[in-house]
């Protein structure tokens, strides 16, 4: 069953492991995915959670039986806080698993609890939690250290950690710098002429090594730009040389690793070595699951899993005669 190579030919072709209801997924549509200290592998369904151990999958949903079970299944992220409590969100609600035994209790709120609250980790030690217009700074507790008000951030849902305790937070064509320790928030400005992209612009990932931001959207490719401590007025984007893209939905970048999937494709590049890019269109390729790709997440010893609308695809980008996981 042939995949096909627009970038490179191999002499074995690129092995995908592919899971979906048929395997014991709670559902297709798969929102989040994470892999914890553990290593088991976390996915945030339309139909509940779900925890893989690389050969089944144990699955939570809401019960009536239980009070302390997740108010509603569909989950749409995962944060692991420590290595036995995962906290994750379903429709507004933060809600915590312990990865040890299985139990599920509520979060007690820092917060309303009228109010929806979505919660994102940026780093090792900071998470975001967004209700409304407000964020809360938390660490791996859930203590608040730090929270902020600012209409301006209403609809913006995206946060990236840049490293120092400084945020940014990220919509179409516009950037928000904060700083947790000075408590002062700047606009960063995009060079729109240096974007040749034909729609919306989103930041999809942080190289905080390189400094690096990488943007991706709709249209005509990914971009990079640098924030070191040079003027950040109208930052200029560099175009990432890749060969094949389609509207882009997510960017993974780990270990000089750039993972782009699609509306109809994966790409994958890295460093010193030629480009892959694997067509998906009305399910002709028989590595990745037909659909929209949806999100990209770097795992341990270099494994990358795809989420989408037809399942999760579970791959590791090596480029070796035999490329089986």
């Amino acid at each position: 069953m042939p995949t096909s190579f627009l970038g490179q030919s191999l002499n074995a072709p690129l092995r995908f492991t592919n899971y979906t209801v048929a395997n014991g997924l709670p559902s297709n549509k798969v929102n989040d995915i994470i892999q914890d200290s553990r290593g088991f592998v976390w996915m945030g369904t339309a139909q509940g959670l779900a925890r893989f151990d690389g050969h089944k999958f144990t699955v939570y949903n809401h019960s009536r039986a239980d009070s302390n079970s997740m108010p509603y299944d569909d989950v749409q992220n995962c944060i692991e806080l420590n290595s036995h409590e995962l906290v994750f969100g379903c429709n507004g609600k933060m809600w915590m698993v312990n990865s040890m035994n299985g139990k599920q209790h509520p979060r007690p709120s820092f917060w309303n609890s009228k109010t929806e609250a979505w919660p994102r980790k940026i780093s090792n030690h900071l998470l975001v939690v967004k209700s409304l217009d407000k964020f809360y700074f938390t660490d791996n507790n859930l203590q608040v250290i730090d929270s902020l008000y600012m209409p301006v951030l209403k609809d913006i849902f995206n946060s990236f950690y840049l490293g120092d305790n400084i945020v940014l937070f990220s919509d179409n064509y516009r950037m928000f710098c904060y700083s947790i320790n000075s408590k002062k928030m700047e606009e960063w400005k995009f060079d729109k002429e240096s974007f040749s992209l034909l729609a919306n612009i989103f930041v999809k990932d942080v190289d905080t090594i390189n400094k690096r931001i990488y943007i991706g959207g709709y249209g005509s490719g990914v971009y990079t730009m640098s924030y070191n401590s040079s003027a950040r007025d109208y930052l200029k984007g560099i175009k990432v040389p890749l060969s094949y893209i389609s509207a882009v939905t997510d960017i993974s970048y780990k270990d000089e690793t750039i993972v782009v999937p699609g509306i109809y494709g994966l790409t994958i590049q890295q460093a010193g070595k030629p480009e892959i890019v694997l067509e998906n269109i009305d399910g002709k390729s028989a590595s990745i699951l037909p659909g929209v790709l949806l999100k990209v997440f770097a795992g341990n010893k270099g494994q990358y899993w795809i989420t989408g609308e037809n399942g999760v695809s579970h791959f590791r980008p090596e480029f070796k005669r035999d490329l089986y996981i």
